[in-house]
């Protein structure tokens, strides 16, 4: 949660920080709601060790647009 606040906070105009950061708590929100949700669902259908594929997914997926984003960011600096 702090990268990205960081990243939120470092991309985002200041006149319009506020907005952002609301953006970025919902969305922390509704990815647990949504993630929560897939889990369970594919616990009820395939058992508890396929709910492991979300987390899993999402963390790679965090760590690619991390990834992304560092680049884009030191580009920028340059």
């Amino acid at each position: 949660m702090v990268t990205i606040f960081t990243v939120g906070s470092v991309i985002a105009p200041p006149q319009w920080m506020g907005t952002v950061m609301t953006a970025l708590a919902s969305g922390i929100v509704a990815g647990t709601a949504v993630g929560s949700s897939i889990a369970g669902a594919l616990a009820q259908s395939s058992g508890y060790a396929a709910a492991f594929i979300v987390p899993v997914s999402a963390a790679g997926t965090l760590l690619l647009l991390g990834l992304v984003t560092a680049m884009v960011l030191r580009r920028g600096k340059k």
